[in-house]
């Protein structure tokens, strides 16, 4: 994805543009802020989801960190819309910038959301799914593909694919839990995680039993504390 979005740059700020390389570069700030501004949102989010599982353990469940991929999935086809239609070059080039922006708010807010579902849908297994690498296009095709579709097509490409894809979030959100019970290893991982969540309860609710100090105190027959003699005599 890097290279790919290098040759992006290049092609609509240097190209269409006409700005020079180290100027071109400073195009990337307005993905650099939409990519950590999302950081707070989620720590929000997070906060709001751990404070209702506390409230109520059986709330708890992988589709519950889904929540952010929901604004994502939206946010990331509207920047991508946004960036491809306004790199004319009678637009204002800070109108590309902010569509950047929001595109790498939205980029944030579902891989950190995905990641978070993998990992509590999965738990056995979560580096495996976690470890997997995502397949980006080849800078040599982005070029043909610029050339030949023309840099607002080109860009909108990526666009419509993500606007597609809209609906799965919703879905896993939806009926994630029945999808993951169709997967013997998410089957596993809910089952041992009900297991967890069941220990944790009988423990919370387990009478905590009264220390032998404790005891002899509330019966009154509390033993009293026997002096040492050999302590006894030095003191004498």
């Amino acid at each position: 994805m890097e290279g790919d979005s290098q040759h992006v740059i290049v092609i609509v700020f240097e190209t269409e543009r006409g700005w020079s390389q180290g100027v071109s570069g400073l195009s990337y700030i307005g993905v650099m802020v939409g990519q950590f501004l999302p950081m707070f949102f989620y720590l929000f989010l997070e906060v709001k989801y751990q404070e209702k599982v506390a409230k109520n353990p059986a709330a708890s469940r992988p589709e519950g960190h889904l929540d952010p991929a929901l604004i994502g999935s939206v946010l990331l086809p509207i920047g991508l819309f946004w960036f491809a239609w306004s790199t004319f070059s009678y637009v204002h080039w800070i109108v590309s910038i902010l569509g950047g922006t929001v595109f790498g708010f939205g980029q944030v807010l579902l891989f950190i959301s995905l990641i978070n579902y993998v990992v509590d849908a999965y738990t056995c297994l979560r580096r495996f799914c976690t470890g997997s690498k995502r397949y980006s296009p080849s800078p040599l095709f982005t070029t043909y593909m610029y050339q030949n579709l023309g840099i607002q097509w080109a860009s909108s490409i990526p666009a419509f694919l993500s606007l597609a894809c809209i609906p799965l979030p919703f879905l896993f959100y939806r009926f994630g839990h029945t999808i993951r019970m169709r997967s013997k290893y998410a089957a596993e991982a809910a089952r041992i995680n009900q297991s967890l969540l069941a220990k944790q309860t009988v423990a919370e609710k387990a009478p905590v039993e009264p220390s032998e100090k404790d005891t002899g105190r509330l019966s009154g027959t509390q033993k009293p504390e026997t002096k040492d003699p050999e302590s006894h005599g030095s003191q004498v």
